[in-house]
């Protein structure tokens, strides 16, 4: 089955993201990448829905992982920076339910700080 529009944007949006992902247009392309995957997780057919997860679960793992690296390897990072990486996890909340294992120990990371 070939892959719905939505699917194609996601993936776009998705890859521009971790591309720029340091910066508030990377933050903006991440926003707008996971509201397609979102929706068709809710309201998708099943096989693209399970597509979706994946592809969510994909780009969380990796987002979370990059900022958790940051955190261990900079216990002092600037405050803006810190900012803009948590706006990152937070972006994800909304699909919380197909986030990885690491998102819990990020958190966990984040009130130990």
């Amino acid at each position: 089955m070939p892959e719905s529009g939505e699917l194609k944007a996601a993936r776009r949006f998705l890859a521009e993201a971790e591309a720029q992902w340091a910066s508030a247009d990377g933050l903006a392309r991440l926003t707008e990448g996971l509201g397609y995957p979102d929706e068709l997780i809710d309201t998708g057919v099943a096989a693209e829905a399970q597509t979706a997860r994946n592809l969510v679960t994909t780009y969380a793992g990796r987002a979370y992982a990059r900022v958790r690296a940051l955190l261990e390897r900079d216990t002092q990072m600037p405050e803006p920076e810190l900012e803009h990486y948590f706006k990152v996890v937070l972006v994800f909340d909304p699909v919380s339910a197909v986030l990885p294992p690491a998102a819990a120990e990020l958190a966990e990371l984040g009130r130990g700080r």
